[in-house]
């Protein structure tokens, strides 16, 4: 995450604002945000920062979810004279809410599931019962000279693979 180095450092004496705070790290600090009516206030574990609203040049609000975060919403803020200040918006309570909203929807249309995949399954049966059916006509041990035949081939395909490596190598 990139975060602005250098920002006035005299947080806002306003009483109505709205606090975010996050980690986006497992092992680093936690980062907390403040609107304030006249900025964006941000702290990352040392003193806190400040950005005017007049210094903030773009915003782009975005979602990308990621590999085990489904919910996952993005904000980046472009401050001039500075990088961009990225925070995510995601929380456990939202992967859990979720899974329990599809485990509610699933569970509505099991019956019809279950009458389908029964009537799969019996159709695979079927299928079986002709295969074992059709192999059990058409095998038959392999002859001595089959078996012969075979290692044969397979001597010859190692030899040639050896002389490959060994002038491979050389």
């Amino acid at each position: 995450m990139e975060v602005p180095e250098q920002a006035e450092t005299h947080p806002s004496t306003d009483t109505a604002h709205v606090t975010y705070a996050y980690k986006p790290s497992l092992m680093g600090a936690p980062l907390e945000l403040r609107l304030t009516s006249e900025a964006l206030e941000w702290r990352r574990g040392g003193p806190s920062h400040r950005i005017p609203y007049g210094r903030i040049r773009r915003i782009r609000l975005g979602f990308r979810p990621m590999t085990m975060q489904n919910y996952r919403f993005l904000t980046e803020v472009w401050v001039a004279e500075g990088p961009k200040l990225q925070i995510a918006s995601t929380s456990w309570k939202s992967v859990f809410e979720h899974e329990r909203l599809r485990y509610e929807r699933d569970r509505g249309d099991a019956p019809e599931r279950l009458v389908a995949a029964t009537a799969r399954l019996d159709q695979l049966r079927a299928h079986w019962v002709d295969a074992q059916r059709h192999l059990a006509e058409v095998s038959r041990p392999l002859t001595d000279a089959e078996v012969a035949g075979i290692q044969a081939y397979a001597d010859r395909y190692v030899n040639l693979r050896l002389d490959y490596l060994n002038n491979a190598v050389d």
